[in-house]
């Protein structure tokens, strides 16, 4: 389990190895990171902004009593052949954001060759002070993946605009069913 930040920085790393079972899925690795004084209520405050994939989604009420604020793509309702415009808008712009984390996971992998591959039992005692070095050399000599551009504030303002839009011909789509 991987925190990063919108800029690629790698801000904390799960405590704990999970097996890749049915048990440990990504929501029920969250619930028990958040029980962990070390684990992600060890540095993250109520009113921080989780940005993760639908894998979360049994997480998503803990996340929200816990007071983050969570955002996923959408699911497609039963019945329902596609997403309203603002639900793809929103579900696009997640995808957008998670690049950064998945980026992460990519730039350890290709740097340290060694978590590329399945790693052998005999490491399994040394694997997670190695992932953490990996994790710290990266932060300390690789740039960001993403840095603040003069375009950013205008992509910023466009979708903020294109969003009211599509939400008022949304509300006059439903008003006229």
């Amino acid at each position: 389990m991987i925190y990063a930040s919108p800029s690629g920085y790698i801000i904390d790393i799960g405590r704990q190895a999970f097996y890749a079972d049915g048990k440990n899925n990504d929501a029920s690795i969250f619930i028990n990171q958040t029980q962990d004084p070390m684990g992600i209520m060890g540095f993250a405050e109520p009113g921080d902004i989780l940005v993760w994939d639908r894998g979360f989604r049994d997480a998503n009420e803990l996340a929200s009593n816990l007071g983050f604020t969570v955002h996923m793509p959408h699911f497609l309702p039963r019945g329902q052949s596609q997403h309203t415009t603002i639900e793809a808008n929103e579900s696009r712009m997640v995808t957008k954001i998670r690049w950064v984390v998945e980026s992460v996971n990519s730039r350890v992998k290709r740097k340290f060759k060694f978590f590329l591959h399945t790693i052998e039992n005999s490491y399994l005692p040394q694997v997670g002070d190695l992932f953490k070095i990996a994790c710290c050399i990266i932060n300390a000599y690789c740039p960001p993946l993403k840095t603040d551009s003069p375009e950013d504030e205008l992509i910023g303002q466009v979708r903020y605009a294109r969003e009211s839009w599509n939400a008022e011909l949304d509300a006059k789509s439903c008003a006229s069913s």
